[in-house]
């Protein structure tokens, strides 16, 4: 089984970035004299121009690339030292780099050269440091770059080159001010004689590539030469320290290792962004189409069926928040064993990180907990834009789990067709959850929550839609809480619409044994169970137990059968009106639902203005998630005053609407389709002719979606701005 490593400079082998220098510290003449040839890369595997610095010490030199071009660089020596030739154990090329050299005049005195690097770019720099006296096996040199101290010296065999008996290597980050500034001295050791062979510059690359069909040199460096694998970029970017901050990777499928076995995993480097979607010659991120150039993270490994499959296809361990994973379908996870925790996040295993995974598919993994994706031991991670489908976990979070202690933001995702025992769609299990905009269609959940599942911690849920999921076996086709004796289960229900969901019992949201839910501003209308003494009332929400602290705290909903019973504020149950629940194609849980409010709808400007909560999810991404959430699931303004409806809710105009989306008035949308095209052009024609005709027509429509032209009247001088409306003009 091979897993990732350190890769060594010879991955970067011939990288010409900005100013890259090899510099040999030579003698004039003699044994070691003159510098390497341009083919000689040293241990840094850096072929090209060398350098050659035989002035002593007090000089200036400017200093030129691996091309042998000027450039503004330069080193300044300074310090006491003697010119050291010794003609022994190295031949060629590593001769005239390691046979000769400067050194301090004695042994046993605190005695230093120092170099001084000027005038690089700004960037991420490797440097190494050659420093073995050929003459005496015995000394050492204490060389120190940028504040950092390394021992080198000791006995070699001829031409070999290694850490620490030849040279010391530092990786540091240069801003456009600074320098590197290097000493070399014997300290105070007895047997301490400084030394210096040569120096090498290395400018480490800030982006990597990956492209699997890609025949070049697989130095990561460009496109012609990416890396093939995605697994050989990630250990490159582990071994460099910190430099990489993007890998970008072309369409293609990338498998976690060439000879895979079940636990092998992509692990994905902290602090890089990772960006998938490519053709394979794009310069510039915003020339990607992932739409166009799938990009697959497999674990589907060796024989045909999923039983070999690896247990996490994606592993996110410790990483920071500037980590990102955007533009990938993750696939083929199995996590089945009970090895460690090897049985949860079959497509991603997310571990006391605060990664942002960003335009996902996560599809067709498994699990036994948290089939596509878990968040465990820790960490903040981010979902957003991502899309969970067909996953199926044999207990708890077909689509995503959340472990206790844990915390996640889910921001614009769909799932759908992700299966569990409970929680098709999603399982928090002690976490604390932000779940805003999404979209929960078709999940199952055997024994409870077919969308969603909690058990302890907290799930604030906002502009969500849960339609068409299902628990036949149990309760809350929609959502299940169910109160954990040892950690308080909530959920904050605010602007969700609950629609066509089933349950044995209670197919919309169920609270029970000692769970706290909080609906507000909600929807809750169309959904079924198959108990036949529950009310209508109870199939959209129920507190399925009491005496135990169960709460279903309800205020400013719409609920499908409302008796009142429940209590609260500004509740209602009169129909909401949707424009078309189950699309044209009539299957409910489907691309083309439209669960927007129709013209007309009592759920318009009748919220509780004093019930949107904070913008936890940042679904603006401006950074403020201490402002009112701002946007509907559609990304329209959450609150907009309707001048045609009569404000019934609480608070100062613009009054919010209940459910996930806000009612916003489409000009030119004249047969309420939520649309204008062509077939409004029948319905205009009407409203201009017979305003009484078409109201009878169209009695959910305003007819001022025809005043295109905003003079207050849908008369003819509208039919012109219709036209360039229609046309795009």
């Amino acid at each position: 089984m091979k897993r990732f490593g350190l890769l060594s400079g010879a991955l970067l082998a011939g990288s010409a970035f900005g100013q890259s220098i090899n510099i040999d510290i030579n003698a004039a003449g003699g044994a070691g004299g003159g510098a390497p040839s341009s083919a000689y890369g040293a241990a840094a595997a850096q072929p090209g121009h060398w350098n050659d610095i035989f002035a002593l010490p007090d000089t200036l030199v400017g200093l030129k690339n691996l091309s042998g071009v000027n450039t503004s660089a330069t080193i300044a020596t300074g310090g006491e030292v003697v010119v050291s030739q010794f003609n022994g154990m190295d031949t060629g090329d590593c001769e005239k780099l390691m046979e000769d050299g400067w050194k301090t005049a004695s042994v046993g005195s605190n005695l230093s050269m120092t170099f001084d690097i000027d005038h690089l770019q700004a960037g991420w720099y490797r440097i190494w440091v050659y420093a073995d006296d050929p003459g005496d096996a015995t000394t050492f040199a204490r060389v120190t770059v940028a504040g950092t101290t390394y021992n080198v010296g000791g006995g070699r065999n001829g031409n070999a080159l290694f850490t620490p008996v030849s040279h010391c290597k530092h990786i540091m980050q240069i801003d456009s001010n600074d320098s590197v500034f290097i000493t070399v001295s014997n300290g105070t050791a007895v047997n301490g004689r400084g030394y210096v062979n040569g120096i090498q510059v290395e400018k480490l690359p800030e982006r990597l590539y990956v492209k699997s069909n890609a025949a070049g040199a697989a130095t990561g460096l460009d496109w012609t030469n990416a890396f093939p694998r995605l697994e050989d970029a990630f250990a490159a970017a582990t071994s460099l320290g910190g430099s990489v901050s993007e890998i970008w990777v072309a369409a293609g499928t990338y498998y976690p290792d060439p000879d895979p076995v079940r636990a092998d995993t992509f692990n994905v480097p902290s602090g890089v962004k990772i960006y998938g979607g490519f053709s394979g010659t794009e310069t510039m991120l915003g020339q990607r189409n992932p739409a166009a150039n799938f990009t697959y993270l497999s674990g589907s490994i060796d024989q045909p069926g999923t039983a070999d499959n690896c247990y996490h296809v994606v592993t996110a361990w410790g990483c920071d928040g500037n980590t990102l994973l955007d533009g990938f379908s993750i696939t083929g996870g199995n996590a089945d064993s009970f090895n460690g925790w090897d049985y949860t996040g079959g497509g991603l295993y997310i571990r006391d990180s605060d990664i942002v995974i960003r335009d996902c598919t996560i599809f067709s993994n498994l699990g036994y907990w948290g089939a596509g994706a878990t968040v465990d031991v820790g960490g903040w991670p981010r979902f957003e834009n991502c899309y969970f489908y067909n996953n199926d976990a044999d207990s708890v979070g077909g689509g995503l789990h959340v472990a206790d202690g844990c915390a996640a933001t889910v921001v614009n995702c769909r799932f759908r067709y992700c299966d569990a025992d409970r929680g098709g769609g999603m399982d928090n299990r002690g976490g604390s959850v932000f779940l805003y905009n999404s979209v929960f269609q078709r999940n199952s959940g055997a024994t409870g929550g077919g969308g969603l599942y909690c058990f302890g911690g907290s799930v604030t849920m906002m502009n969500t839609v849960f339609s068409a999921n299902s628990s036949n076996g149990f309760y809350g086709g929609a959502v299940f809480c169910w109160g954990d004796p040892n950690d308080t289960t909530f959920l904050f229900g605010y602007n969700c619409t609950v629609y066509g969901n089933t349950a044995t019992n209670t197919g919309g949201i169920a609270s029970y044994s000692g769970s706290l839910v909080y609906l507000r501003n909600l929807i809750a209308w169309g959904n079924t169970d198959t108990n036949a003494s529950t009310s209508v009332e109870t199939e959209q929400m129920g507190k399925l137990s009491s005496g135990d602290g169960t709460l279903l705290s309800v205020f400013n909903c719409d609920v499908q059968g409302w008796s009142g019973a429940l209590g609260g504020t500004g509740n209602f149950g009169a129909d909401p009106e949707f424009i078309d629940p189950n699309g044209p194609n009539n299957f409910l849980g489907d691309d083309d639902d439209d669960l927007r409010l129709s013209f007309g709808s009592p759920c318009i400007d009748s919220g509780s203005n004093n019930s949107i909560p904070q913008d936890h999810g940042d679904v603006d991404g401006d950074g403020d998630t201490g402002e009112p959430t701002p946007l509907d699931l559609a990304g329209h303004p959450r609150r907009v005053d309707d001048l045609a409806t009569p404000d019934t809710g609480s608070g100062t105009a613009p009054i919010v609407d209940i459910g996930a989306y806000e009612y916003t008035q489409v000009l030119g949308d004249m047969n309420c389709d939520g649309a204008a095209n062509v077939l409004d052009i029948n319905p205009f024609v009407l409203a201009i002719i017979d305003p009484a005709g078409y109201a009878a027509q169209f009695p959910d429509c305003s007819i001022d979606n025809g005043d295109i032209n905003g003079d207050g009247d849908v008369n003819v001088l509208d039919i012109n701005p219709m036209t360039n409306l229609l046309i795009g003009g």
